[in-house]
Order: structure tokens, then C-alpha cells, then sequence
């Protein structure tokens, strides 16, 4: 480089380095060292359980378990840590549907990545105690009425924490159910809620009733009915083919996601998701005959 000239990226990351503080280096040292030894630890768990709950079976060190296993611990750590809570909500959903689905002797496979998601959970909620505590205090936080009975839009008459997702929600989720009654059978038009609701620039984050809202009563309804047949049609099958239990279980997961981060112009997994499913069952169902 030139006498004179400036390192663009430099020139970017020295404010950015600056701001950080010893508390910052120290955390996010022990957070990676926290996730390193959970993994670890959990790999070496599942080499030493799986003999007992499959005798006759070993598990290697190379193995696949082994490494399915690291890979989710440290994913799911840094997910914890980032305080994406109602995504671990809806992989539950999906892992307890796996283990009904999935043959009483193999039902270990899927305790075992549960096991490896809780411990990683743990891990990442610890590195950032402090705001894992606060978020926690969120979940019980009461939002203040200032105009009780009013017949305007709820969210207009709370006093809604704007650092609590959870109360921003909860306000948004009333302001959907007070506009069904008057959305008609067509709606209001896509994205209109936000023109409504006094929690400015916020969705409803409810992709079922953003659309009752939205699309009215009948896009409401076509959406349940969407996501009821499609799942309808694939639960049988799931049973016995791994294939159909895995769109299955991604099904249930983008679908409990979407009753927390579902905006209906950005829903393209859930769709693509409900088409596969019944492209999936109608493929099936044509291979048995």
C-alpha cells in the first residue's frame, strides 16, 4: 500500500474494535470455550450410552452420530446465545413428532440430538447469564392499560415495553383478533395490518392471522385448511418411510415458527413445505398401487 493511502476495511473494522470492552473479550471467550466443552462432552456421552440403550452397537469417534451431534450442540449454542428463543419452541414441536413417528428401537437417535439441543441451550443461555435473566423476567411482564374498554385498536390503549418481544406480540396478536370480526371475506389487502395497529412498522407475526385479516375470512380459512389437508395426507405415510417423516417434521416446524415469526409475503418455506408434503403423500400413494 501507498504512503497516503487508507485500508478501506481497515478503516471499517478499527471503530467497530475499539468499542469493544474486556467484559466483551472475556464473555465471548468463555461462551466459545463453554460450547467447545459441551460438545465434547456430549459426543462422549453418546459414545458411551448408545452400547447401553442399543447392546451389541458401538459408537466411534468419526462416526456419524458423533458428528451430527457436534455440529448441532455448537449450532444451537450459538442460537441460544442469540436469544432466538421460539425457534428452539418449534424444534421441539418437530423432535416430539419425530419420536412418535419414528420405531420404538431407533427412537434413541432422535433423544439424542434432543439431549445434545438442551445441554447446547444451556451453554449459550449461560454465556449470556445477564440477558437470559432479563428476557426470562420479560416472559411474566404485565403491560399496563391506559384506556380500558376503549373501542379503538388495543395496542392504542397499552403501554407496551418495546424491548419485550413478547408483550410487542402479545399487543399485536390482540389488534389481529379485534380486525377479523371486520375484515369481511376478502381482507383488508397484504401488509395492510400495519397501517392499523398503533405499534408502528410491526406485522402480526401470526401468518394465520395475518391472513384472516388481510385476505379476510376465507383467506384465513383456506390457509388452516391448507396446512390441516397437508398434513392430513402425510401423517400416515410418515410412519414407515424416514424420507416422508423428515418433510413431515419440517412441516410442524416452519408452521409452529410461523405462529411466531410468520409475515404471509415472506412465508415462502411454509408453502413450499405444504406443496411438498402433498407432492410427497400423492408420489407415495401412486408407488403403492
Amino acid at each position: 500500500m501507498l504512503p497516503g493511502e487508507h485500508d478501506g476495511a481497515g478503516d471499517l473494522l478499527r471503530p467497530l474494535v475499539r468499542t469493544f470492552t474486556r467484559r466483551d473479550v472475556s464473555e465471548t471467550a468463555a461462551y466459545v470455550l463453554l460450547s467447545l466443552g459441551v460438545a465434547f462432552a456430549g459426543s462422549l456421552a453418546a459414545v458411551l450410552l448408545v452400547p447401553l440403550v442399543q447392546p451389541g452397537q458401538a459408537l466411534s469417534f468419526g462416526g456419524r452420530l458423533f458428528d451430527t451431534r457436534r455440529s448441532v450442540e455448537m449450532q444451537a449454542a450459538i442460537f441460544a446465545a442469540a436469544m432466538v428463543r421460539f425457534t428452539f419452541i418449534a424444534l421441539a414441536g418437530s423432535l416430539f413428532v419425530a419420536t412418535i413417528m419414528t420405531e420404538s428401537g431407533k427412537r434413541w437417535h432422535v433423544a439424542a440430538v434432543g439431549f445434545a439441543m438442551f445441554l447446547a441451550v444451556i451453554v449459550g443461555l449461560s454465556a449470556r447469564y445477564n440477558t437470559a435473566k432479563l428476557y426470562a423476567a420479560y416472559v411474566v411482564e404485565q403491560t399496563a392499560e391506559t384506556r380500558a374498554g376503549s373501542s379503538e385498536m388495543p395496542s392504542c390503549g397499552l403501554t407496551v415495553n418495546t424491548r419485550n418481544s413478547i408483550a410487542i406480540r402479545q399487543a399485536l396478536a390482540r389488534d389481529a383478533i379485534f380486525l377479523i370480526p371486520t375484515a369481511g371475506l376478502f381482507g383488508t389487502g397484504l401488509d395492510s395490518f400495519m397501517r392499523f395497529s398503533c405499534i408502528k412498522a410491526h406485522q402480526v407475526h401470526i401468518s394465520i392471522l395475518q391472513a384472516a385479516v388481510e385476505f379476510g375470512w376465507l383467506g384465513g380459512g383456506f390457509l388452516v385448511l391448507l396446512i390441516a389437508a397437508a398434513l392430513y395426507r402425510i401423517y400416515p405415510l410418515a410412519k414407515n418411510d424416514g424420507a416422508v417423516r423428515f418433510v413431515l417434521c419440517s412441516l410442524v416446524f416452519v408452521v409452529l415458527l410461523s405462529l411466531a415469526h410468520g409475515r404471509t409475503s415472506r412465508d415462502g418455506a411454509l408453502f413450499a413445505l405444504i406443496g411438498c408434503a402433498v407432492g410427497v403423500s400423492d408420489l407415495r400413494r401412486r408407488y403403492v398401487q
